[in-house]
């Protein structure tokens, strides 16, 4: 796995504003590159001599992929550092796509004038099953990455902000006083100084579905001569395509899984269809006769999520549209 710093990483936020529009649209401060622990997510509502009031700050990252361009990203996951500053409960959040903070790879510190203007509402960087949360707790906060960042990844540089999602992300002013703020260290030596980071696979273009004749991938350069960046297919056989799952709640619930299925596009696997741990397709997905879901498109399932048992050969019987 590849681990990559965010180049530039900084704090925008608006001051106290009398309309939530306004707050929610204009940048006042801005704070870069920061050592210690400082609120970085936030959104806010308090009543004073001056009446109702509002304040919101995002937390804008831009990471320097340069080394892995043209190469295919998985496995990308986000961490940060949050602190028991949060508030109580911690909060849920959104990951989004931005452009601020340059072009490229070219990186340059975020701007008041980038605060509203430069974020992507639409696109969201999270995974299709995640609930991206921002806890009160002194701990790394990993985010599982949508397959949409992992394709951005691959052009040599990704950008995602952090913003609330309440009142932030949804557009919609709090009716009561009180704040969603999410506290971010900087401060430890760990993990260099708790610089928010990347983690991924890379995988060079050409032959990356495994093994061949039991020579591990890692140390084939040439099959039959064949440069392995040349070579698409091994015999004709084309490794498993990637499909998010996750536990239902009657599961348990839990974090999010990657399997492998020969159907494409994964989301259509249904009764019959055996899901598989690696990407060779070798190892069945032991479900242990649960019940797990994942994301269809609404034009599939109206709700846009299907479930299904999964047993321990991998094999899904009972799918089904999920109703609200």
């Amino acid at each position: 796995m590849a681990t990559v710093n965010a180049t530039k990483y900084g704090i925008l936020a608006s001051s106290f504003g009398a309309s939530f529009t306004t707050a929610r649209q204009t940048g006042n401060t801005a704070s870069n590159q920061g050592s210690g622990q400082f609120t970085a997510v936030l959104s806010e509502r308090s009543t004073g001599k001056n009446g109702v009031v509002y304040r919101i700050s995002r937390y804008f990252m831009a990471f320097d992929l340069s080394a892995y361009t043209g190469q295919t990203i998985t496995n990308l996951t986000l961490t940060f550092r949050s602190t028991t500053n949060t508030s109580s409960g911690g909060f849920e959040i959104k990951l989004l796509k931005h452009t601020a903070q340059g072009s490229g790879t070219t990186f340059v510190n975020a701007t008041t004038s980038e605060f509203y203007s430069d974020v992507d509402y639409s696109t969201s960087y999270a995974c299709s099953t995640c609930l991206p949360y921002f806890s009160d707790a002194n701990s790394d906060n990993t985010q599982t990455l949508s397959s949409g960042a992992m394709t951005d990844a691959s052009s040599g540089s990704l950008r995602v902000v952090l913003v609330q999602l309440d009142n932030d992300a949804l557009n919609s002013a709090p009716s009561s006083d009180g704040s969603d703020k999410g506290v971010i260290s900087t401060s430890s030596s760990i993990q260099s100084g708790f610089i928010p980071y990347l983690t991924f696979t890379a995988t060079p273009t050409g032959w990356g579905d495994g093994d061949v004749n039991g020579v591990l991938n890692d140390d084939i350069s040439n099959v039959n001569n064949v440069s392995k960046l040349s070579i698409k297919y091994v015999n004709n056989v084309q490794g498993g395509f990637e499909l998010v799952i996750k536990p239902t709640t009657s599961a348990g619930g839990g974090p999010a899984v990657i399997v492998y299925t020969s159907v494409n596009p994964t989301y259509g696997v249904t009764n019959g269809d055996t899901l598989y741990e690696n990407i060779e397709m070798t190892d069945f997905f032991d479900g242990g006769d649960e019940f797990y879901f994942w994301a269809v498109p609404t034009s599939v399932c109206g709700f846009g999520f299907k479930e299904g048992e999964i047993d321990g050969d991998g094999e899904i019987s009972s799918a089904a549209c999920i109703t609200p």
